[in-house]
């Protein structure tokens, strides 16, 4: 596996107070998040880096819902936060044409492992 993707923000997952609702914990998401190593935070892609640690597309940071944000801040994390079953189809073509298009990534050859969760606003 060369990639990994999600479609998940994980608002507030490291949050302890009201204030954190606004932050998007993407780099501690338990499918994408690319903080420290699986010693810091157990995520899959940490355990993946345990095997290819040159894995692509780990979120390395948190952002701010509603704040513009680049690759270099979500990785392969395309989620909005907000969004609902309604645009995936957005999110998924903007995930495509990304992998298409990322510099290392080969498309058509290299392995990926793409998570979707939907549910959270329908």
């Amino acid at each position: 596996m060369n990639c990994v993707s999600l479609l998940q923000t994980a608002i507030a997952a490291n949050g302890s107070t009201i204030l954190s609702v606004p932050v998007e914990y993407r780099h501690v998401s338990w499918s994408i998040g690319g903080y420290g190593t699986y010693q810091d935070v157990i995520t899959l892609a940490n355990i993946f880096k345990l095997f290819n640690p040159e894995l692509l597309g780990p979120a390395p940071t948190w952002t701010l819902h509603g704040f513009p944000t680049s690759i270099n801040q979500t990785g392969f994390n395309f989620a909005v936060t907000g969004h609902n079953s309604l645009n995936v189809s957005d999110q998924t073509r903007h995930m495509i044409d990304t992998f298409r298009s990322y510099p290392g990534l080969n498309f058509k050859e290299d392995w990926k492992l793409v998570t979707v969760l939907i549910g959270m606003n329908d």
